[in-house]
């Protein structure tokens, strides 16, 4: 679908070249051009999504006794890019509805797509022992053209199955909408990494998932407004189960069970 779109944009870029070139003359020639060369530019910049390096869908999670075994599942897996969102949808509502108790004042606003890329480094589940497990996220945005100015930050929405739809981190560690703290900010710049986990989980059947909405923002400290821009979506799941040992177990009694009453019949 690209080549095709890249086509289409060709085609109408060289109709343009040849009115402007006819109605204004040859002497207007450069300036057409010049105009071309910049509408051709914009027209295929777009936001892009590379990696990752390093990754790891799934992990079993260490800590459980018998019959329980579990995991720790990437999902989605590979990560969405999800562009940038629309009015009314979950971030902005989400947004609205976390601010007075967080970040008092501030608001969001859509903004445009970016041109830049977005490489993943990792992007790996995690098992970190004693029953507990999580996911690790770590991506870098390289700015493209013109985005030097635009004072990127990360915001961050987080979806779980325990406690819904909230911004990044809640509760707030400072009064600003970001992931960063200002000061964590100026050591991290437009490196993001994150790395959730919950647990110890129950040894017991248990199911958890939770998904991250990361964005580039615009930010406006002085206005206390952010610009949204493109985002992806990432994000894990964990699972205990009874081990195949105790299915078979189970199968087993249900089959005796099942042999005795056509016995009895």
């Amino acid at each position: 679908m690209r080549k095709n779109t890249t086509s289409s944009v060709n085609s109408v870029l060289s109709t343009t070249i040849h009115k402007l070139i006819s109605r204004a003359g040859a002497a207007k020639t450069a300036s057409a051009l010049a105009f071309v060369v910049v509408a051709a530019s914009q027209a295929s910049a777009a936001f892009t999504v590379a990696g990752p390096t390093n990754h790891v869908a799934s992990v079993p999670l260490t800590g459980f006794t018998a019959p329980w075994n579990a995991t720790s599942v990437l999902d989605p897996d590979p990560v969405t890019k999800i562009g940038v969102p629309a009015l009314g949808s979950n971030f902005f509502t989400t947004f609205a509805g976390d601010a007075p108790a967080e970040f008092a004042g501030w608001t969001a606003v859509r903004g445009g797509e970016l041109a830049g890329t977005l490489s993943i480094k990792d992007y790996q589940a995690k098992d970190l022992g004693g029953r507990k497990g999580g996911a690790r996220m770590d991506a870098t945005y390289a700015p493209g053209v013109g985005e030097s100015g635009f004072n990127l930050r990360w915001v961050q929405m987080f979806n779980s199955s325990l406690s819904g739809r909230h911004i990044d981190p809640k509760p707030n560690d400072d009064t600003q909408p970001f992931y960063y703290t200002d000061a964590e900010f100026g050591v991290a710049g437009l490196n993001f990494v994150d790395n959730p986990s919950l647990g110890p989980l129950p040894n017991a059947a248990f199911s958890y998932s939770v998904t991250f909405d990361l964005f580039l923002v615009s930010a406006d400290i002085t206005n206390k407004k952010v610009t949204v821009h493109d985002g992806i979506r990432w994000g894990y799941k964990l699972n205990v189960v009874p081990g195949p040992s105790a299915l078979a177990s189970f199968g087993g009694l249900l089959m005796l069970s099942g042999a005795r009453r056509r016995r009895s019949s």
